[in-house]
């Protein structure tokens, strides 16, 4: 009698488990699809556009000056930045002169 009243717990405990875990993963699953429905949403929201446009230096102007009047948060350093404005047109350092134009990238949500 004492084996079957163990093997009875033990059934009922395996269902339990296996109830218990199936949820567990329906859980998961929903949650997962949730995230990736609401990250395409914001996404789509959030979408910024990538534009360009010329800066003229002025007398005391410095690239990383420049840099730090026209950076966006898509950047994650001033340094990024300020190595992509010297490749985009083409300088070697990080001398620039009074009256020079100069290419500067930009975001905008506007798509212009």
């Amino acid at each position: 009698m004492i084996c079957k009243r163990n093997h009875f717990y033990a059934v009922r405990f395996a269902q339990q488990f296996t109830i218990i875990l199936i949820l567990f993963l329906t859980f998961c699953i929903l949650l997962g699809f949730a995230s990736l429905f609401i990250s395409d949403s914001k996404a789509s929201t959030d979408k910024n556009y990538k534009y360009y446009t010329s800066v003229e230096v002025k007398k005391g102007d410095t690239l990383w000056d420049i840099a730090s009047e026209h950076i966006t948060e898509e950047y994650r350093s001033l340094h990024e930045y300020v190595a992509e404005v010297k490749a985009l047109n083409g300088l070697r350092s990080n001398y620039i002169r009074s009256g020079q134009s100069l290419v500067v990238p930009y975001y905008s949500p506007e798509l212009k």
